[in-house]
């Protein structure tokens, strides 16, 4: 474990480095990244915000949980380090280097601790979770803490490529031992049935054999409601994906897999319901998009978590 002499500590768990006597960057100890786990967001501050010593300034996402980082310092936000809203990882990796805010006007920074006065308590509560703040999350009713970005629109891109010399057409149990993860649900909504329409199981491959297209649809309707629900799945760049035109967006995860969902107004593509829900994932290398447009909030979660379960 690290414990950089030049640098002050609170005994939450955060690091400050002063620029000067009023001006600081603030991050999260060696410690603390150790005990979140790896780290899939980081939802930043916003500049010109007042903080107080020992108070919540931003919380990062983990595998583990959402938890909060307190302000080790009181004074003003002047910036934050927008590299990690793409790169949170940078936080486990480099914790003394990824600094999360830069603090200045500072009043308050009494309470700080030497590095060695750090180490100690650190090493007093190593294992316990002591100082790491879990915030509140809204559960869904299969009690998985879901998070839905709010997005206005859509965008759906197509990847084309060569034309593949030999498609070799699979059975649904085929295709998921092709992909090796669960991509048809074994649990359905209830009213829908699987549709041809837009159906796709089959691979693609080159001359020499290689697979250069194995994007595969399965599309389920409820013919008493015109609500719908389609998964996509990929391990290729070739075919036709749906995704989100702002980015930025938070992650959270589920059984060990970091999903970005959203709900969208549906009825502005035309479709007879308000609420749409779109969720992306990438797991063992295969890319996979749910949508849909007719579940309803608790359906959708129920069905990304039925196909993410092991």
């Amino acid at each position: 474990m690290n414990f950089p002499a030049e640098l002050k500590y609170s005994r939450d768990h955060e690091w400050v480095k002063m620029l000067d006597e009023t001006t600081a960057l603030v991050g999260i100890t060696d410690f603390a990244q150790s005990e979140l786990g790896d780290l899939v967001y980081v939802n930043l501050p916003e500049p010109g915000d007042e903080v107080l010593a020992g108070e919540t300034a931003c919380d990062v996402e983990s595998v583990k949980a959402v938890s909060d980082v307190m302000s080790p310092v009181t004074g003003v936000i002047a910036e934050v380090n927008e590299e990690l809203d793409d790169s949170p990882e940078l936080l486990n990796s480099d914790p003394y280097e990824a600094w999360i805010m830069k603090i200045e006007r500072i009043t308050d920074f009494s309470e700080l601790l030497s590095a060695e006065e750090y180490e100690a308590a650190a090493q007093s509560t190593a294992g316990d979770g002591n100082g790491i703040q879990e915030a509140a999350q809204p559960e869904s009713a299969a009690g998985i803490d879901w998070y839905f970005n709010e997005v206005e629109e859509l965008q759906t891109s197509i990847a084309c490529g060569a034309e593949a010399a030999k498609t070799v057409s699979l059975t649904e149990e085929q295709l998921q031992n092709y992909y090796g993860i669960k991509v048809i649900p074994d649990a359905i909504p209830d009213g829908y049935v699987q549709t041809d329409e837009e159906k796709t199981y089959q691979i693609g491959y080159d001359a020499d054999g290689n697979v250069i297209d194995d994007n595969c649809v399965m599309r389920y309707e409820n013919s008493e409601t015109a609500g719908w629900f389609t998964i996509r799945a990929r391990s290729t760049d070739m075919g036709e994906m749906t995704s989100y035109v702002s980015g930025g967006l938070k992650p959270m995860t589920v059984s060990g897999v970091k999903v970005t969902a959203a709900h969208y107004p549906a009825g502005s593509s035309g479709g007879t319901f308000t609420d749409g829900y779109l969720a992306t994932y990438k797991k063992n290398g295969v890319t996979v998009n749910v949508q849909s447009e007719g579940l309803s909030r608790d359906e959708f979660c129920a069905l990304v978590e039925n196909l993410l379960a092991e």
